[in-house]
């Protein structure tokens, strides 16, 4: 999934940053691992996405994993915050 549009670019090659996803189901036992190409995003806001994605798919909040690769070239912080995350979030 490109995060492209998601939140305010800092750097001209910040544009082409990805999330990836796996999906894994056994049973009744769902969990959804997300990588992103960001740097830093903030707890609150990582348990944001979780606890929504969580809403948005039924798999439990516990078995959404929010993971970053951390690219020094992604946003951060305030960044990936609020609106941003929003964004995110509805992709």
């Amino acid at each position: 999934m490109s995060t492209k549009g998601t939140f305010k670019q800092e750097w001209p090659y910040g544009t082409d940053l990805y999330g990836t996803f796996i999906y894994l189901e056994s049973g009744d036992e769902k969990v959804l691992l997300g990588a992103f190409d960001f740097n830093a995003t903030f707890p609150r806001e990582a348990d944001r996405w979780r606890r929504e994605v969580s809403k948005r798919t039924g798999i439990p909040e516990k078995s959404v994993w929010y993971h970053e690769i951390q690219i020094h070239a992604a946003p951060a912080h305030e960044q990936i915050a609020g609106a941003a995350m929003d964004a995110l979030i509805d992709r």
